[in-house]
């Protein structure tokens, strides 16, 4: 049989009678009672499943050639880029950054306009990650690999969440009970609670070494990922009052 009462703003049930040995949870008393501070948290070790791959065109548009005619060859470039993502399933293509930038060179000691530099980016994002990685082999044949990148798509962030904030909640409850029956009581009251959000879910781009992709990565041939693995956890903490 169960007794339900309001526990900070949240409707908690109370231990069955399977569970007697335990303390009872009930409502926080401000007044009376011995407050412990608790916190307990959940972990999963996850495979990423999603990765990005960042590639650019340049050209350099010495002094007095014209850098209209470099913007226009760069464009075409990174457009046919776009196109070819576009044709495979799967695959998410997006600009990330045009830039015409002033060179510079020494002359006695001293810097002087040099041209310019044309540069545009985009990124290829995938979950199916054998296909990203033909695709980025055909593209290096005309773009530069600056970096790679694996993460947790929001689809399986959620679901890990939800798992691991359940998880976290009954380890805080267990922890709580443990407490109060090692300090000899029969029932604690939940004053405080705060459930944190998912954590260790950030990617981490990993530039491309070009000497190494140079010697690794012939032009046309596919470029490996291995997405490893990402430990993701949330923590239960708050206060508790036993009687």
């Amino acid at each position: 049989m169960f007794r339900r009462w309001l526990v900070v703003g949240v409707f908690g049930s109370l231990i069955g009678t399977a569970a007697l040995a335990a303390p009872e949870i009930h409502p926080c008393d401000r007044d009376t009672g011995n407050t412990a501070t608790l916190a307990a948290s959940a972990r999963e070790t996850v495979i990423p499943d999603e990765a990005a791959i960042t590639l650019s065109a340049s050209e350099h548009a010495a002094h007095g050639k014209d850098v209209a005619a470099a913007t226009r060859r760069v464009s075409r470039t990174v457009k046919a880029a776009i196109a070819l993502a576009a044709a495979t399933p799967g695959i998410v293509a997006e600009t990330t950054g045009f830039q015409t930038i002033r060179d510079y060179r020494f002359v006695s000691g001293a810097q002087v306009p040099d041209g310019w530099w044309v540069r545009d980016e985009i990124v290829l994002t995938s979950r199916h990650l054998n296909e990203l990685g033909d695709l980025t082999g055909r593209l290096s044949t005309t773009l530069h690999v600056e970096a790679t990148s694996t993460r947790i798509s929001s689809r399986l962030r959620e679901r890990v969440e939800r798992s691991l904030t359940k998880k976290a909640i009954a380890s805080f409850r267990a922890k709580a009970a443990g407490v109060a029956r090692d300090f000899g009581l029969h029932r604690f009251g939940l004053c405080t609670i705060d459930v944190g959000g998912l954590e260790g879910d950030r990617a981490i781009p990993r530039p491309v070494n070009p000497m190494l992709a140079a010697a690794t990565l012939a032009p046309g041939s596919p470029l490996p990922i291995a997405p490893g693995q990402a430990t993701l956890s949330v923590t239960v903490s708050g206060s508790i009052r036993m009687h």
